[in-house]
């Protein structure tokens, strides 16, 4: 039995492993108290037969296809590289007990589990606990927490490593902080999925400034209203599509939470100058 405590929540996995998630180290904790989340893994000896739900000409990886009855949750993840079926999460109501099956000679379920199964339980658990999971590069500096959000490519993480160089600031999570609505205020969480570079830390520090990049020949900064911020960040956080009444408190969470934040919209270069105009903008 492993336990591990992420943004405030503990969760609890069950599996015939030894060996320990090894990005999930940071995160590991002691605790008898009942868990947030309790994960159960789970061999299973035959799927059952599902069409490959996704669009050839889709970027994505993963692919999940739901279904619910008697308030509960069934997802199907299936793989790009495949076109198959590959694992099923089931879930209570509230994500509070969670059943992922997996074929019995998959070796790497574990590995599956570190790099996005476990996001995808965090994140609909996350919703439930008035949070959200922003794709978005994240620091620490002076205090606070400054999330860098873009899409994928434009260069959140380059933007987040110079202002460690330059400005002693630290990595909370270089791809998928968690952001927790705590007695009235927004926190950002470091987590175990933290993108190709492997950076995150188990940190956490009040939400100060959102920046939304993107890339430019000039550098310029100016001040977005949420109304004007919304429709770029939505893109980048981990909805529940597959859900229609856990996205409405989705939405009612990132309302709560990005409304009282400052946020930017920054185009820029991958240079200093870049990261001294959001200095400027802290408070």
């Amino acid at each position: 039995m492993l336990q591990y405590e992420i943004a405030g929540l503990k969760i609890q996995i069950r599996n015939g492993l030894r060996s320990r998630f090894r990005r999930m180290r940071p995160f590991e904790s002691v605790f008898s108290t009942e868990p947030d989340i309790e994960v159960v893994l789970q061999a299973s000896g035959s799927f059952p037969v599902r069409k490959y739900p996704a669009d050839e000409n889709s970027q994505d990886s993963i692919f999940l296809d739901a279904e619910y009855a008697d308030g509960k949750t069934a997802l199907y993840v299936f793989l790009k590289d495949t076109q198959a079926l590959e694992y099923i999460i089931e879930a209570d109501s509230d994500w509070s007990h969670v059943t992922v099956h997996h074929r019995e000679n998959d070796r790497f379920y574990d590995r599956a589990f570190s790099e996005y199964l476990g996001n995808l339980i965090l994140s609909n658990k996350m919703i439930l606990s008035d949070g959200i999971i922003l794709h978005a590069s994240s620091v620490l500096y002076s205090g606070q927490g400054i999330a860098f959000t873009a899409p994928s490519g434009t260069g959140k993480s380059t933007h987040a490593a110079m202002w460690v160089k330059y400005h002693r600031a630290s990595i909370i999570n270089d791809d998928c902080p968690a952001i927790r609505y705590i007695d009235g205020n927004a926190v950002i969480h470091g987590t175990p999925w933290n993108g190709s570079r492997r950076k995150s830390s188990n940190s956490s520090a009040p939400l100060s400034l959102v920046v939304i990049l993107e890339q430019s020949e000039q550098n310029s900064i100016r001040s977005l209203s949420f109304d004007q911020a919304i429709p770029l960040l939505l893109p980048r956080l981990f909805l529940p599509y597959h859900n229609p009444a856990l996205m409405d408190k989705a939405l009612e969470n990132a309302d709560k939470i990005f409304k009282p934040i400052p946020i930017w919209h920054l185009k820029c270069r991958a240079n200093r100058e870049a990261t001294e105009l959001v200095r400027q903008c802290i408070i």
